[in-house]
């Protein structure tokens, strides 16, 4: 239950806020997360106020910053097409225009086209506090089972991925429009190194495989899809299902 609203004005003004002790305080970007706070009363901080919307490109990395829409990441031509469909499949267009690229990840859970895709690419947050500006690049795979406490008066203020990465994305739902029953992701490096997710089901999108080259990708698919049964699929049709997706996806990423 939201009790207490503030717009800072400054990044020091936001991470005093976030650090008090006798007020619990959630950052806000778009907004679109707020739902998954709970009843506990919480003052938020609204960030839209502090420039945290840029994109830049450095050397072979691409740095979003956090409260940067949906939207707007979709509407970037130089990312992989895979990206595009993943934030386009996350949500609807009203709600891609308000929800942040951070607050979207941290919000996430095991059936997120978005955060499957950039689990793939191994994407990195960097995250801040009053005590420590300069702040530290997390894993976004390292963060996610640990995001209650690693984010506790603290703010992501950037998210990066790299830019030289291929992707691709394959899905199974029950309509064009929904989110995945099971579905892949793969980003592969020029040096060969391949990553692997999974989506449409559990807490969180799962890495399955992250190694130096391609090899063994629809063995870790079944290994990690063994225990995936859920009320929308057994873990029998999600392994066989996944397997068909990676074999595709890495045919694909070889040509």
């Amino acid at each position: 239950m939201i009790t207490a609203y503030y717009r800072p004005q400054t990044l020091d003004e936001a991470l005093n806020l976030l650090s008090r002790s006798d007020e619990r305080m959630a950052p806000a970007g778009g907004g679109t997360a707020l739902y998954s706070l709970g009843p506990e009363p919480v003052g938020v901080v609204d960030l839209q106020a502090l420039n945290l919307n840029h994109v830049e490109r450095r050397g072979n990395q691409i740095v979003l910053g956090a409260t940067l829409t949906l939207q707007a990441m979709s509407e970037l031509e130089d990312l992989p097409s895979a990206l595009h469909t993943a934030i386009q499949r996350e949500t609807s267009h009203n709600l891609r225009q308000a929800g942040s690229v951070a607050g979207t990840l941290v919000a996430c859970d095991g059936r997120s086209p978005f955060a499957a895709a950039m689990l793939a690419l191994d994407a990195h947050l960097t995250v801040v506090s009053a005590s420590d500006q300069a702040g530290e690049s997390i894993a976004f795979g390292e963060l996610l089972p640990l995001r209650n406490t690693k984010l506790e008066k603290r703010l992501i203020t950037q998210v990066t991925i790299p830019g030289h990465v291929s992707l691709e994305l394959e899905m199974v739902a029950r309509t064009p429009a929904d989110w995945p029953v099971v579905g892949v992701a793969a980003a592969r490096w020029p040096s060969g190194r391949t990553r692997v997710t999974l989506m449409g089901f559990g807490k969180l999108p799962r890495l399955a495989m992250d190694g130096p080259e391609p090899g063994g990708a629809g063995e870790a698919v079944q290994f990690a899809c063994s225990m995936a049964a859920d009320e929308w699929a057994s873990a029998e049709y999600r392994t066989a299902t996944a397997t068909i997706l990676v074999e595709r996806i890495m045919q694909r990423l070889s040509s």
